[in-house]
């Protein structure tokens, strides 16, 4: 994921919902340079992403609080693991706050159609992996019930 290249141009990533900081660890290896900044609401796993952090040089921002609460409008890309029911309550959100140029990456479940939101699959091994980009307010057609 961390290597896709939609993500090529990328500088602030959040992983909403970091875990243990496994995707974050991906980015960090790929992008040693970028700004990174982890959400995770389970205080016991966010614990596991601040250990496994503890050694980067460019130490990822982590915060023990809800993913729905956060700003996310300053970010080149946004980044997740998501459950479908996270998903559908997530979409709400990036169409209000992320950017026009935003990326938005799930891996493994597909966010809920919307126009708003410009889907891309690409095939991952056993999953696939989503990307999003935000449909420009005079791309949408009003009768458009799926993504463009």
């Amino acid at each position: 994921m961390a290597r896709l290249p939609q993500l090529q141009n990328c500088y602030t990533f959040i992983d909403l919902g970091c875990g243990t900081g496994t995707i974050l660890a991906a980015l960090h290896r790929a992008k040693p340079q970028a700004k990174l900044t982890g959400v995770e609401y389970n205080p016991k796993i966010f614990k596991l992403a601040q250990w496994r952090t503890t050694w980067w040089k460019n130490k990822p921002d982590l915060h023990c609080t809800d993913m729905f609460t956060w700003d996310i409008s300053q970010y080149d890309a946004i980044v997740g693991w998501w459950v479908p029911k996270f998903c559908a309550q997530l979409v709400p959100k990036l169409i209000q706050e992320v950017k026009p140029s935003c990326v938005m990456v799930c891996y493994m479940f597909p966010l809920p159609k919307h126009p708003a939101l410009h889907e891309q699959i690409i095939p991952a091994g056993h999953h696939n992996i989503y990307v999003y980009t935000k449909v420009q307010s005079h791309q949408l057609n009003p009768n458009t019930t799926g993504s463009k």
